[in-house]
């Protein structure tokens, strides 16, 4: 079970009849429990312990949530995030780089904006595109306006196909420095694309990338994120689409979560 409301009425009835309960988090749980005066909080710790397994897809949020949650440490399997993303035949262009994400406080598209100028002052014919929307939008627009970036900077707001976006890309980034971030699958399916990948150094992030695949920088640095870009244009990273299928195709996680129901079968019977 993946939502919160199942997992409260369920998982009670299935411990009444003896049915294993396998429990998804795919992000850290602070949000939820702040709603409602904290009821939230206390049913899920109540319920929690009838769990048989808690699967969550990075240490971050396995780390938050076992706090938060009370979840018993013994119960908990970490199994990151899969997707299927094929080689795309599309035109690159060697200068543009993509970020794609939800446009909030916290996703960090700011921050790059804020970086862009230094990058186009060592490489003057790069161009961003900020594929996504939300209430950030029209701030957003705004800073690009006062920073004299409309010729280089586009909002692309809501596109039909994020990854066809990538896939042209030269470079993508996830500037995101939100602490609820649970993953970060963007960045798995730009290293499935074979594309390098620039992120701050925080929460998921630093459990994705490595220097085969990408550049970890200072969580807020806005100059290392605009090296960091630089760097990418010039001598970009080839490791990704290699890590990819090493770790986050639906066939290798898909046999974590097999053996993870074989077990808690196994010990019902």
């Amino acid at each position: 079970m993946t939502g919160f409301i199942e997992k409260i009425l369920v998982t009670p009835w299935a411990r009444l009849w003896n049915i294993p309960v396998v429990w998804v988090e795919f992000g850290p749980l602070t949000t939820i429990f702040a709603k409602f005066g904290g009821l939230p909080k206390l049913w899920y710790r109540l319920v929690s312990k009838l769990a048989d397994a808690v699967v969550m897809p990075s240490i971050h949020t396995s780390s938050a949530n076992l706090a938060l949650g009370r979840i018993p440490a013994s119960r908990a399997r970490l199994i990151p995030c899969g997707v299927t993303v094929g080689p795309r035949r599309v035109s690159r262009d060697s200068n543009l780089v993509v970020c794609v994400s939800r446009l909030e406080k916290g996703k960090g598209q700011d921050l790059l904006l804020t970086a862009w100028p230094k990058v186009l002052r060592q490489v003057p014919d790069a161009n961003l595109r900020i594929v996504g929307e939300g209430d950030q939008f029209k701030n957003l627009k705004s800073q690009i306006s006062n920073l004299k970036l409309t010729k280089s900077v586009a909002l692309a707001g809501w596109v039909k196909d994020a990854r066809a976006e990538m896939a042209k890309a030269a470079l993508v980034v996830f500037p995101s420095i939100w602490p609820l971030e649970g993953f970060g699958l963007v960045m798995v399916e730009a290293m499935a694309l074979g594309k390098p990948v620039v992120a701050f150094d925080i929460g998921p992030a630093r459990e994705i990338l490595d220097k085969t695949c990408g550049v970890l920088v200072p969580e807020g640095d806005i100059a290392a994120l605009a090296e960091a870009i630089i760097s990418q244009l010039r001598r970009p990273a080839t490791g990704g689409r290699q890590k990819y299928l090493r770790y986050y195709t639906l066939p290798k996680v898909g046999q974590q979560y097999d053996q993870i129901f074989r077990y808690v079968m196994a010990a019902h019977q």
